[in-house]
């Protein structure tokens, strides 16, 4: 972790930093291109920056991981305590029980908080949806059906037909890319 932690360090350094003192860095304008020369250089620039939201990029996966290990960790903890505390918090809260049937499901541990036992829900699995839905059906329940329209077969049915008033189609824009050789 102590080499991500130097890796953001660097990265963070080299960051252009916003003239109010925050954080967020700053986005250069650009001037419009005038020439050949000015579009090598700012095709420099792109790759340059394109390179550096790669290495950007590398290190949030590692420092992701890393993060992903520490709370996968901290989980265990969590539910090994559980574990542990299970059969002791259920062994007094039994005892406690016998006594009077309508105590509470949970205890008191001061002064941390409290442990006990929910009823959780019941889970429906349909071992065959269309007999379930079937079922619903004939006995009352609702049904939820969604239907919606395959927009392929679709824009292929509008190359030879008017576009019916119940579709509005929204022409596609041309879009301006960069290509920057590897």
């Amino acid at each position: 972790m102590a080499k991500a932690d130097m890796e953001l360090m660097r990265l963070l350094d080299e960051n252009e930093i916003a003239e109010d003192g925050g954080t967020e860095p700053t986005v250069p304008f650009y001037e419009e291109v005038r020439d050949g020369e000015m579009a090598a250089s700012t095709i420099r620039k792109v790759k340059a920056a394109m390179v550096r939201r790669g290495q950007l990029q590398q290190w949030l996966d590692v420092i992701s991981a890393e993060v992903g290990k520490l709370i996968a960790h901290e989980d265990a903890k969590i539910e090994r305590a559980g574990i542990a505390l299970e059969p002791w918090v259920r062994k007094q809260i039994d005892t406690v029980r016998e006594i009077d049937p309508k105590a509470k499901k949970s205890m008191d541990l001061p002064p941390y908080g409290r442990a006990g036992f929910r009823k959780g829900q019941d889970k429906l699995v349909f071992l065959n949806e269309d007999e379930a839905v079937a079922f619903a059906e004939e006995n009352g329940i609702e049904v939820k059906v969604k239907k919606t329209v395959n927009k392929t077969p679709f824009k292929k049915y509008l190359e030879n037909h008017p576009v019916p008033g119940c579709v509005k189609v929204i022409p596609a824009e041309e879009k301006f890319y960069v290509d920057v050789k590897e």
